[in-house]
């Protein structure tokens, strides 16, 4: 088998498997902390604390990839991760359930953007960096199917009659403590820039090259403003489906799992228009991607009290999404230089995450003061303005990426 080909299959099971754990987790967690008698400032002291931490160790994870290596940071970010989960699985009061996610948003951050910084530059080593056009947007497919997995072992698991919904969380902390070794072992690893003798000093000049880069500052002003629909969707639909169309609560997690599946297609498909029009391009994709979802929130905001509108308007807007998040990430790896890309996209994610926080709040007044409609909005005017941003300015700093037109 070609190296690009194993690097690509080794990638996909790293990711799949990521994938796989959060969907576990993300379909139960819920569930067991009010289960546990949490409640609901309790539970929003619990998200709070997670966004927070994860931004806080995120930005240096980055560095700490590059300097250690990305593989070895990745494969502890799964131990940590995984002890986390299990520690979380056991909780039974606020402390115990705050201190594991802390633990848990310390493993994520050290997995958070290091395998896929060790894939594109072994393609680099290769001679083979154009490969990454086609395999992430496939990538992207076959990652919403991990997706999807998850989240139906963990729905059909908490709906059997006296299931016990740890469970679920003690099999995801499991997994990922699995994966651990694995991504250890295999293949060689790769280092980014070392600026200094010591961490934090590396951290320091890195902070001043990524805010003294104009690219860096364009791509986190995209980062930011094309989060805000996502983050808003992810806020909201489900409170909106219950609340408004009608849906049943134990409908929500086949909903979930028909929205990874048309990710999964969008993925695909992204892959198929590459290999057959030649004229196409990522970046291209990602815009169309931002407009079939500028237009399904349209139809949300206008039509999703209807249950059945409501489904299409929904999964034309993950199809959107899907589209988008596929594509951008092979065009936003040509801007990021190859000695720091951890180190960047570290610090792209926190501050990002960083900013999310601030959106939560503020998408969360607008619900108690204008309704849940007031969240499809924001997601439009958002989505129009990161599109704009997309094609009218940040287009000029990728023009000279090989393909665009």
């Amino acid at each position: 088998m070609l190296p690009e080909k194993k690097y690509s299959l080794f990638l996909g099971k790293i990711l799949g498997g990521y994938n796989f754990v959060n969907m576990l987790y993300g379909a139960a967690y819920m569930v067991f902390m009010n289960e546990r008698g949490l409640d609901g400032f309790s539970i929003s002291i619990i998200f709070a604390i997670s966004s927070l931490s994860y931004a806080i160790f995120d930005y240096p994870s980055g560095n700490i990839a590059d300097r250690y290596g990305r593989k070895k940071t990745a494969a502890l970010g799964f131990l940590i991760w995984g002890i986390g989960l299990i520690g979380f699985s056991l909780s039974n009061i606020v402390f115990s359930f705050a201190f594991f996610t802390v633990i848990s948003s310390l493993g994520v951050s050290l997995i958070s953007g290091t395998p896929q910084s060790w894939y594109v530059d072994k393609l680099k080593e290769i001679g083979k960096i154009e490969y990454k056009n086609r395999v992430i947007p496939i990538l992207s497919g076959a990652l919403s199917i991990f997706s999807a997995f998850g989240a139906f072992v963990a729905s059909f698991a908490t709906g059997i009659k006296d299931f016990n919904v740890s469970t679920v969380l003690l099999m995801a902390g499991i997994f990922s403590l699995l994966i651990a070794p694995s991504t250890f072992i295999f293949f060689k690893d790769n280092y980014g820039e070392r600026q200094a003798n010591t961490l934090v000093k590396d951290v320091i000049i890195s902070t001043k090259k990524f805010f003294n880069d104009k690219s860096m500052k364009s791509l986190l002003l995209f980062y930011i403003l094309r989060s805000i629909p996502l983050t808003s969707f992810l806020l909201v639909w489900q409170l909106y489906a219950l609340n408004d169309v009608g849906v049943r609560s134990e409908h929500i997690g086949i909903f979930l799992v028909g929205f990874m599946i048309v990710q999964s297609i969008a993925g695909f498909l992204s892959s198929k228009l590459l290999s057959k029009f030649p004229r196409m391009t990522n970046f291209k994709l990602t815009v169309y991607g931002g407009i079939i979802n500028v237009l399904a929130f349209v139809l949300i905001l206008i039509f999703g009290a209807n249950i059945i509108l409501f489904i299409i308007s929904a999964s034309i807007l993950e199809f959107g999404i899907g589209l988008e998040y596929a594509n951008a990430g092979a065009w936003m790896h040509d801007i990021i230089p190859s000695e720091k890309r951890s180190t960047y996209l570290s610090a792209l994610s926190a501050i990002n995450s960083g900013s999310n926080f601030i959106l939560v709040l503020f998408l969360g007044l607008a619900m108690d003061l204008f309704g849940r409609s007031s969240v499809w909005i924001v997601a439009i005017i958002a989505q129009s303005i990161s599109l704009m941003y997309l094609a009218l300015i940040l287009r000029k700093l990728i023009v000279k990426t090989k393909g665009l037109s």
